[in-house]
């Protein structure tokens, strides 16, 4: 599809082993996609794994430095650090060391940790959401934090789907800031 009409974003969501993450690499690369969301689709929500581990290396190793935004959830954000993430600040923290990988934003989906009663992600981008109002020094990393609540934890699955579609959708539309 990339061939015939391009694409100005692509989101990636789960990829079923090392070779096919490979092989989505090198198109990424082969056709410059230079805006790319991942939902990096490795842990189920029950702590589950879904993927294998050289699977979930090739991830973390050849796909997260290209993207644009990525969405890990806790337990996938855990897989890829080999840690455990089980407060606030350790979600930041976290979102610190994927943005470490290579990518330029982190929307770290905390539904399964809850925090006063909320469901909390944390996002991490080169100045934070503070770009939306105000320049911020682009060397001064940022984390912002988003409360929800109200949210039916049958529906988290589908939210997390539907927010990685979201980002790609307004990075495409160019209504919110470029990564640096």
């Amino acid at each position: 599809m990339l061939t015939d009409i391009g694409a100005d974003a692509v989101k990636i969501g789960m990829l079923t082993n090392a070779a096919v993450v490979k092989a989505v690499v090198e198109g990424i690369r082969a056709f410059g996609v230079s805006t790319l969301v991942v939902d990096p689709v490795m842990v189920a929500k029950s702590g589950d794994a879904l993927l294998a581990d050289d699977a979930r290396k090739a991830i973390h190793d050849d796909l997260l430095p290209l993207a644009t935004v990525i969405t890990p959830n806790l337990y996938e954000a855990e897989a890829l650090l080999g840690r455990e993430i089980r407060s606030l600040e350790t979600m930041r923290e976290a979102a610190r060391a994927l943005r470490g990988i290579g990518c330029r934003w982190v929307v770290l989906k905390g539904g399964s940790l809850d925090i006063d009663g909320r469901a909390v992600d944390v996002v991490l981008t080169a100045a934070g959401w503070d770009t939306l109002r105000a320049a911020a020094p682009r060397h001064a990393a940022r984390v912002r934090t988003l409360f929800f609540s109200d949210i039916d934890s049958r529906q988290e699955a589908q939210l997390a789907d539907i927010l990685a579609s979201v980002y790609e959708s307004i990075l495409r539309e160019g209504t919110l800031p470029r990564p640096d």
